[in-house]
């Protein structure tokens, strides 16, 4: 088989969308099946030893607005080395970008990738025989690019739209200004899902979702779950030398609507003061949006809370497997889960998941996992961080068994949700069989 890739982010390296079909690519070179990926030139090459020369990848240049979005987030994480006036044009800069640009694009902030991505796309289409087009979002560009080629290029291609979040309903976190563009999200959106030949989502909340608003076959939508590209066992022999205690380990980007960590920090710094061994809350990723919050608790916690940046995806494993605790914030969303609570149960590790709604996504996969503590957010802090004090001295040091494991985490493996795929697209290839 011959499979064209559209995804923006493929080759960012610690984008959770782009690692996860970077996986799925691999999965299905390894099944001999030939895959051409168009993405977004982000200045980094992706990297197989085992290519056998069954893809290619088709870098497309990113035009100013959307590469300068990403210079303003890398200047966030490196802004400790910067001088004070090239941290005041950053910050001048990013203000600028929010009261002009970011109020008109749509449907996303990649929007101006279309153009060059919809050339190389038609381009591929026309000098190769593909079974099928799959388009990646976020971001939604990428949709509307497979939009394009099936409704107006009108090219005879079976089209997979892969989902990694909703759209249109996105109420919590817009992807684009929906005062102005709410009505014409659902619009498009609901071309996408019916001109598609089939559509992909992470979790059964958002296949039920779609369902209903759609009103489209069950048949052409399917759930193909978050996955862990390898299982990793917590490892003691990989460990970073920090300082004598309890290191606590968050990995991820914090939202101000979805996830937001002000319930976390509320609930640590009483733990951190209170607890009877010193306590450290490690912080990996992206922290722009809720900057202020972080430096509030920097400067109250001191030392007892490290914040490292955006790092790369080996340095978040690293520092995963040699936390004492992982720390999981659920989405307020209802149909997102976090892709990182199946690694972090990968590693048999004790989890604290910090939620603030009941029945939450990442509450319910964690129901069978024998090492966890839901702790809400939005309930008395002191209530709380006294129940977290007590799973904490209770479960230092303990782990899931291995083989115990290996059973819970099998549905999420790259084997089992890249079968998935295969399985669906197959159907759709050949409908006879």
């Amino acid at each position: 088989m011959k499979f064209l890739l559209i995804h923006y982010s493929f080759e960012y390296p610690t984008s959770p969308r782009a690692i996860r079909w970077r996986a799925l690519v691999n999965y299905f070179i390894q099944k001999d099946i030939f895959v051409d990926v168009v993405c977004a030139d982000f200045g980094s090459e992706y990297e197989n030893k085992n290519i056998r020369n069954l893809i290619r990848i088709h870098r497309t240049r990113q035009i100013l607005p959307v590469k300068m979005k990403r210079v303003l987030n890398r200047n966030q994480i490196l802004n400790k080395k910067r001088d004070l006036i090239k941290k005041y044009f950053k910050i001048v800069l990013k203000r600028f970008y929010d009261i002009t640009w970011k109020k008109i694009y749509w449907p996303d902030s990649a929007c101006l990738w279309y153009f060059p991505a919809l050339y190389r796309s038609i381009k591929l289409l026309r000098e190769n025989d593909y079974d099928i087009l799959i388009t990646v979002a976020p971001p939604f560009t990428t949709h509307l690019i497979g939009l394009t080629i099936k409704k107006f290029i009108r090219l005879k291609i079976k089209w997979l739209a892969d989902y990694g979040d909703p759209f249109a309903f996105t109420e919590i976190m817009s992807f684009n200004n929906t005062r102005l563009y709410r009505n014409l999200n659902y619009l498009v959106e609901s071309k996408v899902v019916h001109d598609s030949d089939l559509i992909s989502v992470t979790t059964d909340e958002t296949r039920r979702l779609y369902l209903e608003k759609f009103k489209i076959s069950d048949k052409k939508i399917f759930t193909a779950p978050p996955l862990i590209s390898d299982f990793k066992y917590a490892n003691d022999e990989i460990r970073i030398n920090w300082k004598e205690g309890i290191h606590c380990v968050f990995t991820g980007r914090f939202y101000k609507t979805i996830r937001n960590p002000d319930g976390m920090l509320k609930i640590f710094s009483l733990l951190i003061n209170e607890h009877q061994k010193p306590i450290y809350l490690h912080i990996y990723g992206d922290t722009e949006n809720v900057d202020d919050l972080i430096n509030y608790y920097k400067e109250k916690l001191r030392s007892r809370l490290l914040v490292h940046g955006e790092v790369s995806k080996n340095i978040a494993e690293i520092a995963v497997n040699s936390a004492d605790f992982l720390i999981n914030i659920s989405n307020i969303s209802k149909v997102q889960l976090p892709s990182k609570v199946i690694e972090y149960m990968s590693t048999g590790k004790p989890i604290i998941n910090f939620s603030i709604t009941e029945n939450d996504i990442s509450s319910k996969i964690l129901q069978n996992y024998p090492l966890h503590i839901i702790i809400r957010s939005n309930n008395d802090p002191k209530y709380e961080a006294e129940r977290l004090s007590q799973f904490i001295i209770k479960n230092k040091g303990k782990k899931v068994s291995e083989k115990q494991l290996k059973e819970m985490v099998k549905p999420y493996l790259t084997s089992s949700v890249g079968e998935i795929y295969l399985k669906n697209i197959k159907r759709v290839i050949n409908p006879k069989h």
